[in-house]
């Protein structure tokens, strides 16, 4: 049967199911815009490509898991209307359609973003209820880390902080930048950068006021 005729459906998990093995995306998924009252849609390793556009439709929708989609590379623009979104995991090189990440005031987790456009570095800022930021920068723009640390500035509740880089290139001014301009905030217990770097952060902030890592459990330069 199809999605549309489950119209109280709260909970749909199709996680590792292969929407991609036996007909098209928009027969497995046609429908889903239906549930209206659904509050988690995990999608995790479903090997999807791309997103119904009909996903806007779920206004109620809190949880949306995309991990482990290799082949999708972009959000799609209807996911700006997902105002209630508390949490969002997606495979680490997704793109978001400008103007989406701005909207979603209510996300308090986000994992998997890739940074490639300075304004995606601003929306950022917009997020004021983050506790997990999990994202990785296509490359080692100057521009691109200026947005980011400004918007990072504006994070005052993040908990669990995770950086990559998808560029080769040695950039150390990510880290300085952060060292200079970000204070922690004191619920930070998790920090992670995989991203080449020194040591000039953590020394900017033990100076700066060292009390704000008071909470930190886990850091990974």
């Amino acid at each position: 049967p199809t999605l549309s005729r489950f119209e109280v459906l709260r909970v749909l998990d199709l996680s590792a199911c292969n929407l991609r093995k036996s007909s098209s995306l928009q027969h497995n998924l046609k429908g889903v815009g239906h549930l209206i009252h659904l509050r988690y849609l995990g999608l995790s390793g479903t090997k999807i490509s791309k997103l119904p556009a009909e996903i806007g439709n779920l206004q109620f929708l809190e949880v949306l898991d995309l991990g482990r989609n290799y082949e999708l590379d972009e959000l799609h623009s209807t996911l700006w209307k997902l105002r209630r979104l508390i949490y969002l995991n997606v495979f680490s090189k997704v793109v978001p359609t400008p103007g989406v990440l701005q909207n979603l005031t209510s996300i308090e987790v986000l994992r998997g973003i890739l940074v490639s456009l300075n304004i995606i570095a601003q929306e950022l800022g917009n997020l004021a209820k983050l506790r997990e930021l999990q994202i990785r920068f296509k490359d080692g723009s100057l521009d691109l880390y200026e947005g980011f640390v400004k918007s990072l500035c504006n994070l005052h509740h993040i908990e669990i902080l995770i950086i990559g880089n998808n560029s080769e290139e040695t950039s150390f001014e990510l880290m300085d930048l952060l060292g200079e301009h970000w204070v922690p905030p004191v619920h930070l217990r998790q920090f992670v950068s995989v991203m080449p770097s020194q040591l000039s952060a953590l020394r900017g902030w033990i100076k700066r006021d060292p009390s704000h890592l008071s909470n930190l459990s886990e850091l990974i330069l």
